[in-house]
């Protein structure tokens, strides 16, 4: 039974004592304080998730005590309310054989604030308490979060528990020392997490005083994090022989060495600890696959760190020679950049810091026969140019610029000879001012240009040249280049005035010029003819306020099957021939006030999806021919003045009957809606009403039975007729599986 997210639910039927057979009960975030008398009886129950103790409710720990027959998870939580009840006593867990995974959340929101706590706890209940819900040896998974004792007491990591393999311990404010954790044999997962009081890590970490001399003999990952106050691990010759992943993460005061016996170490992550040296001069690290150093005083690489498939290093660090060559050879994905970004999505992925690229003829040696598919250069504040060796990757696939904020130019010749370059994205590099053809491989599929906010002409044959050695000929050539490109995507470029000749194998044309800072982007056409550009498919723009015409001869596009044109305030009106484009299935125009009229033969019959939103058109909805719309599923209509019903009664207006999805935006006249018009919509099943203020009631014979969906937002009069007890408003929500009405914008 899943309760979890059921905020309100404060209480449990006393019937479910009833449910022998249930075998999960999950009551997580929810406001459930104890649990109903006769739940000890539920001998099937295996996983009890979440167990919230009330405050002082000793009907709910007889309840727990009595559950002898739990099996699976138990996660109980606000267990500072059992520190507070005397009448507590005896052991609770110890008995639940069969039970192998145990959460305990005290509940308390303390934290660190300057030299003292906020929201103290009673750390001798808390003590109490913990030695009272010791669990049975079976246990398999432990998690304790939020204890408030100084110390742990000893059965936490007790080598009795033979079977514990999962270890987390999180958030524990106020204690001074780790518990000794060494002899458990089976542990291979442990996380240690917002200990801000410990200072040192030690030989009791480790379990010395029990006669140890081999801690940790199963441990594959040990992460510590938040550790604010560490300063010393002392590692007391001790070895993790089969530890494969080690993270350190925010232990700003951390100095000294790490261990240097990770024979099977595969991952290490050492994020923002400020004061601590990374060496790896004796680290034997054949296997390493994943290393990660962010944050640290200096690292010094070598011995085997290039066998690493993922590497992510920023700040000083040192390097020999041979090991960057060996390692940068056998990658798929190089990443040069100065912060602390960490990829997350493949293998053979290095993120080396910005001053590696000061060293050209070293990188050069290193990718001259690399397999390097994945080139980003990623907030190289000082990269004025890109680095010349870009044309000896012959592998190269995709290669991404963003936040250099000095680039000007692409050079001619260290894009354009890449004869396997298909995707270039440039973003956030604001001195660049212009993408000429010449400059782009034949090879590119897809081009993606993001707020370059001084990007002035893209795709130009003549003034985008910046080389003398460009002949005409050269000129005559570029006309030809780009015959691959299909996807075009322009945004936030608020600068651009041309956009140029539009290759003809485009199928993609996004062009957004919004910008926060400005937007005056000056084009007043995206192309003149669509003559050669037939492989066409989907065309978007946005915030063009200079725009004045579409192309004219836009219905020989016979691929083109969606439009979309929105805050285009000079855009006058559309192709009168728009009804030949039979394989137009989408057309959304919105914010477009200088738009009064739509073409005299309308829209292609074919449409499945119609969006017209906030265009100053007066003239009747009926003369749209919104009913010769067969094939009309999805109509969003909004900001039509002087409309009174809808559909429109006065007109005997229609909509298509194949419609499934009606939005009604922003008609601020709108009185009531068309039993006449709704009648016909038999398919009808998902319906938005969005600020219609003059709105009372819905169509007298009701809403279509077919409706499964229905949402009101910000419609005062409507609401209210809604409302409870307000009549047969109130019958209609009644029999609609999913409604939602908001009052507000």
């Amino acid at each position: 039974m899943l309760l979890r997210g059921c905020w309100h639910l404060k209480k449990l039927p006393l019937e479910m004592q009833n449910l022998i057979n249930l075998r999960h009960l999950d009551i997580q975030d929810t406001c459930v304080e104890g649990m109903p008398q006769g739940i000890e009886e539920l001998k099937r129950l295996r996983t009890l998730s979440d167990f919230v103790v009330g405050e002082g409710n000793e009907v709910s720990i007889t309840a727990l005590t009595n559950l002898k027959f739990l099996q699976g998870t138990l996660r109980i939580s606000r267990l500072e309310n059992v520190a507070n009840d005397s009448d507590v006593r005896g052991a609770i867990l110890l008995d639940k054989e069969k039970m192998d995974d145990l959460v305990m959340d005290w509940g308390i929101f303390y934290f660190w604030s300057g030299l003292k706590f906020q929201n103290i706890p009673n750390e001798i209940c808390h003590r109490e308490v913990i030695e009272k819900m010791k669990p049975h040896g079976n246990l398999k998974k432990l998690t304790i979060i939020r204890y408030g004792g100084i110390q742990f007491p000893s059965w936490v990591g007790d080598p009795l528990f033979s079977n514990l393999v999962s270890l987390k311990l999180e958030n524990c404010f106020k204690c001074t020392t780790l518990p000794q954790l060494g002899l458990l044999s089976s542990l291979k997962y442990l996380v240690i997490k917002e200990f801000p009081n410990v200072k040192v890590v030690d030989r009791e970490f480790y379990g010395e005083g029990m006669s140890n001399s081999n801690p940790f003999p199963a441990l594959e990952t040990l992460h510590f994090e938040d550790m604010y106050e560490w300063e010393e691990w002392k590692i007391c010759g001790y070895e993790f022989p089969h530890l494969r992943e080690l993270s350190i993460v925010r232990c700003p005061k951390l100095l000294g060495t790490l261990p240097s016996h990770l024979y099977s170490l595969q991952k290490l992550d050492i994020i923002e600890c400020c004061e601590l040296v990374v060496s790896f001069g004796s680290l034997p690290v054949i296997s390493l696959l994943r290393l990660v150093i962010n944050g640290c005083r200096k690292v010094e690489l070598g011995g085997g760190f290039s066998s690493a498939n993922m590497l992510n290093v920023t700040g000083p660090f040192l390097f020999r020679p041979e090991e960057l060559m060996r390692g940068l050879r056998k990658l798929e994905t190089l990443t040069i950049g100065s912060d602390v970004y960490i990829p997350r999505f493949n293998n053979l992925h290095w993120k080396l810091d910005e001053g590696i690229a000061e060293n050209e003829e070293l990188l050069q040696k290193g990718v001259a026969d690399s397999e390097i598919r994945i080139l980003q250069f990623h907030r190289c504040e000082r990269l004025e140019r890109l680095l010349p060796w870009l044309h000896s990757l012959k592998s190269l696939r995709k290669l991404s610029i963003e936040g250099c904020f000095r680039l000007i130019s692409l050079p001619d010749a260290v894009i354009y000879s890449s004869l396997c370059l298909e995707e270039l994205t440039i973003d956030y590099c604001h001195s660049l001012i212009s993408i000429g053809r010449h400059q782009l491989p034949s090879s590119l599929k897809r081009l993606k240009i993001s707020h370059c906010t001084e990007l002035q002409r893209l795709l130009d044959v003549g003034e985008a040249y910046s080389s003398s050695r460009v002949t005409d000929e050269d000129s005559i050539s570029c006309n030809t280049n780009l015959s691959n490109l299909q996807n075009l995507e322009i945004d936030g470029c608020s600068s651009l005035t041309f956009l140029g000749e539009l290759p003809a194998s485009l199928k993609y044309l996004v062009l957004n010029c919004f910008s926060f800072h400005s937007i005056n982007a000056k084009i007043e056409s995206i192309a003149e003819r669509f003559d050669n550009n037939t492989f066409l498919e989907s065309f978007k723009i946005r915030y063009l306020p200079y725009l004045k015409s579409l192309p004219k001869n836009l219905h020989i596009l016979n691929n083109l099957h969606h439009i979309k044109i929105s805050h285009c305030d000079k855009l006058k009106v559309l192709p009168d021939n728009m009804h030949n484009l039979t394989s137009l299935q989408e057309l959304a125009i919105q914010d477009c006030p200088g738009i009064i009229s739509f073409p005299e033969e309308g829209f292609p019959t074919n449409l499945t999806s119609l969006c017209i939103h906030n265009v100053e058109i007066y003239t009747p909805l009926f003369a749209w021919g919104l009913h010769r719309l067969t094939s009309l599923k999805n109509l969003s209509i909004g900001g039509c003045p002087g409309v009174l019903s809808f559909p429109q009664d006065e007109i005997d207006m229609k909509l298509p009957t194949s419609l499934t999805s009606l939005i009604i935006e922003e008609f601020q006249d709108l009185k009531y809606l068309s039993s006449k018009g709704f009648q016909s919509l038999t398919s009808l099943e998902y319906m938005r009403i969005v600020r219609c203020p003059k709105l009372v009631s819905f169509p007298k014979n009701g809403l279509p039975p077919s409706l499964l969906q229905l949402q009101i937002y910000n419609c005062p009069l409507l609401q209210k007729s809604c409302q409870k007890g307000k009549g047969r408003e109130l019958q209609e929500l009644a029999r609609i599986p999913f409604v939602e009405i908001i009052e507000g914008s």
